[in-house]
């Protein structure tokens, strides 16, 4: 993972837990990198990409299963243990174990950057949930039509 994405990464992951934080949810969001695994993943990338990936990936990537344990381990760090769970809160997990974000990340400029990046998500997100409820009313109404019992098996049962 480049190291814009890390970053980026790692600040929606504290910004998502300062959000859910004073929530009773339980949720304690953090981020991870496995590293570079073994995957299937590549299949579908074009011949002259394909190869050159390949090596890297004989050269210093992990099993599939290797990159799996370094999932469960970040999982497990937190599992039971209160005070660990409340310091772990919007961790960066990398290769299993906690690390440091970078200088910049933490600086007063990385904060703000970090703010205003959460703000557009949200922003973006509200707009997305939004336009996905006026398309099931939409959709809703079309159907309701055919069968006046499709709202309420909606309404009841999916939302």
């Amino acid at each position: 993972m480049a190291l814009h994405e890390t970053v980026f990464n790692v600040w929606f992951s504290q910004s998502l837990q300062d959000y859910l934080k004073d929530s009773k949810s339980g949720i304690i969001v953090n981020s991870l990198s496995p590293g570079l695994c073994i995957t299937n993943f590549l299949s579908n990338m074009p011949e002259e990409h394909k190869q050159a990936m390949e090596e890297v990936t004989k050269a210093k990537a992990y099993s599939a299963e290797e990159g799996s344990r370094f999932i469960i381990q970040a999982a497990l760090a937190l599992a039971g243990d209160g005070v660990k769970e409340m310091k772990l809160q919007g961790a960066y997990f990398s290769f299993g174990n906690v690390k440091e974000v970078s200088d910049f990340a933490k600086s007063e400029v990385g904060k703000r950057v970090q703010v205003k990046l959460w703000v557009s998500i949200r922003e973006i997100l509200l707009h997305f949930q939004l336009l996905m409820k006026m398309m099931q009313n939409e959709t809703l109404d079309e159907l309701s039509k055919v069968d006046n019992r499709v709202r309420d098996v909606v309404v009841t049962r999916l939302l």
